[in-house]
């Protein structure tokens, strides 16, 4: 691997960390894009795995504390890890032009979303008899194409979780896939030992965005970082439909 093609992935999960040490989401918007373009988005999905596991279990135990409901927690987080295996499969089947204009599609109706700022509110009693057919659609979406947030994201920020809540219960989702991708992978041939030491290596440079962000967070308002990350997410976007038309 080429030292500014490293360069510029170790970029992009640092960034990745501090928008997820910020908000606690929003690594895999950034990381997952910028691999596609540089590799494929085999490549992509494969490489933020580890990561994704290991960075999401640590924030896990840091807001566990905050749950709102752990019924809906395991429904949620179940439901989820069997869409991501399911995922796996079509990641493997579909050309990879298809999925990057995918990723591309999936990171533009994010940002529609949150620009549109719903008033619409669901219920913990709703959230829960959602939360099977929910969790599949976005574990489908996060083992094929890395990004599941379109859906994952949306539906929790209808139930409006206390932000630790929020955290606790995302993070505990994206583990849960993240422990039924991994396998998946490596039995599909997807994940070589070479590209899970990679995936192993990229954890540090996410680690060490994370604080940074949590501690950029206490001088700036989450209006401030939304708007950030809705600038990066559409530059992005649409590099990477650019990428995959041309």
């Amino acid at each position: 691997m080429e030292p500014e093609a490293i360069f510029y992935i170790s970029l992009a999960f640092f960034i990745g960390g501090l928008l997820k040490g910020a908000t606690g989401v929003g690594a895999p918007f950034v990381s997952v894009p910028v691999m596609a373009m540089l590799f494929d988005a085999q490549f992509a999905v494969a490489s933020f795995v580890i990561p994704n596991i290991v960075t999401n279990i640590v924030q896990f135990f840091q807001t566990r504390r905050h749950i709102a409901s752990w019924p809906l927690l395991w429904k949620f987080g179940l439901a989820g890890a069997l869409g991501a295996g399911m995922g796996s499969f079509v990641l493997v089947s579909v050309s990879q032009n298809w999925l990057m204009m995918t990723i591309s599609g999936l990171m533009l109706v994010f940002v529609g979303w949150r620009m549109a700022k719903p008033q619409l509110q669901l219920s913990l009693s709703a959230g829960f008899a959602s939360a099977v057919p929910v969790g599949i659609i976005a574990g489908m979406l996060q083992g094929a194409t890395g990004i599941s947030a379109p859906v994952s994201i949306s539906y929790l920020s209808l139930m409006k979780l206390e932000r630790n809540a929020f955290i606790a219960t995302i993070s505990f989702f994206f583990f849960s896939m993240g422990l039924v991708q991994l396998p998946s992978l490596i039995q599909l041939g997807v994940m070589t030992s070479e590209l899970f030491y990679f995936s192993c290596f990229a954890i540090l440079p996410l680690l060490c965005g994370m604080p940074v962000g949590s501690f950029l967070a206490k001088f700036a308002s989450a209006e401030q970082f939304n708007r950030l990350l809705l600038i990066i997410l559409t530059a992005l976007a649409i590099r990477l439909a650019f990428s995959a038309i041309f």
